[in-house]
């Protein structure tokens, strides 16, 4: 049973690991999207009010269960296009400060992991709905 307290927080928490592109990203500068096009100061802001959503839902994830299997598919996205781009990082990381070279070595690896969250909590949810 996923709690909506447990939804609430973890929720809460991949909200604040989308704003934390602010500062990986010097305040959008086109520091990423020099390396990435998706990371371009524009897909920057999209990435925080993909935030934003998720925290707007925090509280309310129960009454409207399937937004977090958009949630899910938002982060597939993500996870892919870096599995896509993971060869082309590994060219170009050596010349970029540390923490862009982690970045880009990384998100994918945590994006996968929290639309393995979002995904576990939408089949939850879908299942105390059929059950109802």
């Amino acid at each position: 049973m996923t709690t909506p307290r447990q939804v609430s927080i973890g929720m809460t928490i991949a909200c604040l690991f989308n704003l934390s592109i602010i500062g990986v990203s010097r305040g959008f500068s086109d520091v990423l999207g020099a390396v990435d096009p998706l990371f371009s100061p524009a897909g920057c802001q999209l990435i925080c009010i993909w935030g934003l959503a998720y925290l707007s839902m925090a509280k309310f994830a129960h009454a409207a269960p399937h937004i977090i299997a958009v949630f899910a598919l938002e982060k597939l996205f993500y996870a892919v296009a870096w599995g896509r781009g993971l060869a082309d990082y590994q060219d170009k990381v050596a010349d970029l400060p540390w923490d862009i070279a982690a970045f880009f070595m990384g998100y994918g690896i945590l994006d996968a992991a929290w639309g393995l969250f979002f995904g576990v909590v939408w089949w939850r949810m879908r299942a105390q709905l059929v059950n109802r």
